[in-house]
C-alpha cells in the first residue's frame, strides 16, 4: 500500500465536472492505497477547517474568497494567489507521500509546481487546456497564452505521468513532450446518474402535442456555451420556447438582454431532481461549444446523449466527429445565428413523437461511465507506482511498462 496525495483546486461538495472526476480518481485508489487530499474551498464558502478527517481521507482545505471569474486578470491574480498558498500547504508534507496526482483547470497550479515541489512524483491530470484557450485570443490574452503554452511546453516533461481527458487533448499534449507517457482518461457520469435518467425518463417517454417547441439547454452559462447565438435566433418567435439552467460569467448580461422576451426562461441553478423534470419536458437538447473551446468534450453533452433524447449540437466537426455521426443529433455552425435559426425551424415542421435513440445510450454505457474510466486511472497509478520499485532495484531500468493510451 502506498501514499498517495491529490492537490486540486476543485473537490466536493462543490457540484462541478471538475470535482466530480477527482472523487471518483480519489474513491478508486482508495481501493488500493492511503489517500491524503489537498485542495481549495469552493468559492465563497467557509471552510470550518484547515484539515479534517473523512470517508477514510485526510482533507487539507485552504478556503478562497467568492471572486469574479468574468475578468480574467483579476480571476488569474486570485488563482495565483491561492494556489500558491495551496501548494505551500502540500509542500510542507510532501515527504510523505509515494505519488501525488495534481489536477487543474486552475492554470497556475500548473504554472508553480515546478518551481515549489518534486514534479518528478506527479502525475498530471490536464481537465483542460487553459493555455490553448488564451492562445486563440488576440491582444494581451492571446500574448499571454502563448508565452504560457511555450512555458508549458517546457515543464511537461519534468512530470512522471500526464492524464488528459480525451484523444485530441492528448495528441496535442503529446506533442509537447518526448518523455512523459500521456493516457486517455475519459470524463462520465456516474453509472447511479446514468440509470436513474433511465428509469425517470422511461415512465414519461409519451410527448406533449404542443405546436411549441421546448428547447432546453444546462451548463455554464459562460464563455464556452456563449449562448447568445442560440438565444438570438429564437428571439420573437412563438414557435419555441427555449430554456436555460445554469449560471455563469455572462448570466446576468443574457439575462438583461434577453430575459424580457416571453419565449426565454432563466431557470437559474438547479438541483439534480428539477433538472430531470426539465430533461421530461424537453423536445430538444442544445450544446454549443465556442471554437476558442473545440478541444474539449463537455460532460454536459454526455449526460444529455444518456437521456437518448434529440440534441442540437454546434460546435466543430473535426474534433467532435464520433457526436456529429450519431443518429438523433442535428447539428449546426457554431455562433452562425442564421444556421440556427434555419434548423430550429426544420426541426419545428418535421415534428414527430419523441423517439428514444438507443445508440446515445450505448455510447455512454460503452465508454463514458465515471467509475468505469476511474480504473483507466488507476492502472496509470499502478504503473507509475511499479516503475518507480523497479528503478530501485535496477538503476539501468528505465521506465518499460506500457499502458494502454486510448482507453
Amino acid at each position: 500500500m502506498a501514499n498517495i496525495a491529490f492537490v486540486t483546486s476543485h473537490y466536493l461538495p462543490e457540484n462541478t465536472a471538475a470535482a466530480h472526476r477527482v472523487a471518483s480518481f480519489i474513491q478508486a485508489t482508495q481501493q488500493e492505497h492511503s489517500v491524503s487530499v489537498f485542495a481549495l474551498g469552493e468559492k465563497g464558502s467557509s471552510c470550518q477547517s484547515t484539515e479534517m478527517q473523512a470517508d477514510g481521507l485526510k482533507i487539507y482545505w485552504v478556503a478562497q474568497p467568492d471572486f469574479s471569474g468574468t475578468n480574467y486578470y483579476v480571476r488569474f491574480v486570485f488563482e495565483l494567489y491561492f494556489s500558491l498558498k495551496l501548494l505551500r500547504l502540500y509542500n510542507s508534507k510532501s515527504s510523505d507521500f509515494d505519488r501525488t496526482v495534481l489536477t487543474i483547470p486552475y492554470l497556475p497550479l500548473l504554472l508553480l509546481s515546478p518551481l515549489i515541489i518534486d514534479t518528478t512524483k506527479v502525475i498530471l491530470d490536464c481537465r483542460d487546456l487553459v493555455w490553448r484557450y488564451l492562445e486563440l485570443h488576440s491582444g494581451v490574452p492571446g500574448f499571454v497564452g502563448r508565452c504560457f503554452s511555450r512555458y508549458v511546453k517546457r515543464i511537461l516533461d519534468k512530470f512522471n505521468h500526464i492524464t488528459t481527458t480525451n484523444e485530441f487533448e492528448c495528441i496535442e499534449l503529446e506533442s509537447y513532450t518526448k518523455k512523459v507517457k500521456v493516457t486517455t482518461v475519459r470524463n462520465g457520469i456516474s453509472r447511479e446518474k446514468f440509470n436513474l435518467i433511465q428509469r425517470i425518463l422511461e415512465s414519461s417517454r409519451a410527448r406533449n402535442q404542443n405546436k411549441t417547441l421546448k428547447i432546453l439547454c444546462c451548463g455554464n452559462v459562460g464563455r464556452a456555451l456563449y449562448l447568445r447565438t442560440a438565444l438570438q435566433a429564437v428571439a420573437g418567435s412563438s414557435d419555441f420556447e427555449f430554456h436555460v439552467l445554469g449560471k455563469g460569467n455572462l448570466s446576468s448580461e443574457l439575462e438583461k438582454e434577453f430575459g424580457c422576451l416571453e419565449n426565454v426562461y432563466f431557470h437559474g441553478k438547479k438541483d439534480w431532481e428539477e433538472v430531470i423534470h426539465h430533461y421530461q419536458n424537453a423536445d430538444l437538447l442544445y450544446l454549443q461549444v465556442h471554437p476558442s473551446f473545440s478541444l474539449s468534450m463537455p460532460l454536459r453533452l454526455i449526460e444529455y446523449l444518456a437521456t437518448g433524447k434529440k440534441i442540437l449540437f454546434a460546435g466543430s466537426q473535426r474534433f467532435h466527429k464520433s457526436i456529429y455521426s450519431l443518429a438523433g443529433v442535428e447539428v449546426c455552425k457554431a455562433l452562425d445565428v442564421s444556421d440556427h435559426r434555419r434548423l430550429y425551424e426544420q426541426l419545428h415542421k418535421m415534428r414527430s413523437p419523441e423517439k428514444l435513440h438507443v445508440q446515445h445510450l450505448q455510447l455512454v454505457d460503452r465508454q463514458y461511465i465515471r467509475e468505469d474510466n476511474a480504473k483507466t486511472f488507476l492502472r496509470v497509478l499502478r504503473d507509475s507506482l511499479s516503475s518507480n520499485q523497479l528503478a530501485k532495484r535496477n538503476p539501468q531500468i528505465t521506465d518499460n511498462l506500457s499502458i494502454d493510451q486510448t482507453t
